[in-house]
């Protein structure tokens, strides 16, 4: 609190729904590590990840068979002057750092499988919805970076989703013969209704072939960032708690 009122004497900036603070959650596999040293570990990646900069706490639990970490640190700096940004695919970051101190403690990280070699899903959890579902598919499709968005969307069927593609694809060889045909305007008369539905669809398709590029350009842009392909080593998680 007392950093908290610093940064607003200084900047004179107050938001009404301001983040206190946010937790990373750090896991290790089951029986390879003391809670001690997965207590230093935890500090070393809160160290690292806000750069000595924000108070933290690092709470080190042995009630379940994976010791993990909760660690929360404030989202204002110790000297009042900034506030933490959660920044897009911050949990990247974490992991990246988290991998590299399982290494270098002789740890055990979480390989990737390809996705070639990973088998459908078919056993879900009672409470999950089906739209948890979808939004779990999607982030594992994600990962495994497909080039374009039909290729997304083929990835998706494989998982075991139908997709509808819409009035794009349904169109998209009537359109082709029209404009084969050199844009015949006989050509437009027999199929102006299939062809005017292909051109406003376009539209849409285009939009989100963009939003798939730019989450790609994004990720591949962080990867770069921490130099390489990002790690899924200790889970690593980032939640904003507001007041």
């Amino acid at each position: 609190m007392l950093s908290k009122r610093q940064y607003e004497h200084s900047t004179g900036r107050r938001q009404k729904h301001d983040v206190i603070a946010y937790q990373i959650r750090q896991s290790f596999k089951p029986g390879e590590v003391t809670a001690e040293e997965v207590n230093r570990i935890g500090y070393e990646l809160a160290m690292r990840f806000t750069k000595g900069k924000h108070a933290f706490i690092v709470a080190t639990h042995t009630d379940r068979p994976h010791i993990h970490n909760h660690i929360i640190f404030n989202s204002t700096t110790l000297d009042g002057s900034r506030k933490f940004k959660n920044f897009y695919l911050s949990y990247l970051a974490i992991q990246k750092i988290s991998d590299r101190l399982c290494v270098q403690h002789g740890l055990s990280i979480i390989e990737p499988k390809p996705y070639r070699e990973r088998t459908k899903r078919t056993d879900y959890p009672k409470n999950l919805s089906f739209r948890d579902g979808i939004c779990e598919a999607i982030d594992v499709i994600l990962q495994q970076k497909p080039e374009d968005f039909d290729t997304f969307l083929r990835m998706l069927e494989e998982y075991g989703y139908e997709v509808k593609r819409g009035n794009y694809s349904r169109t998209k060889e009537t359109y082709a013969a029209y404009k084969k045909s050199g844009y015949s305007k006989k050509f437009l008369e027999e199929h102006r209704e299939e062809i005017t539905l292909h051109k406003a669809a376009y539209t849409e398709y285009r939009e989100a072939r963009k939003q798939m590029q730019d989450y790609l350009i994004a990720r591949k842009n962080v990867e770069a960032i921490l130099g390489g392909g990002a790690g899924t080593g200790g889970t690593a998680q980032a939640a904003g708690t507001t007041a």
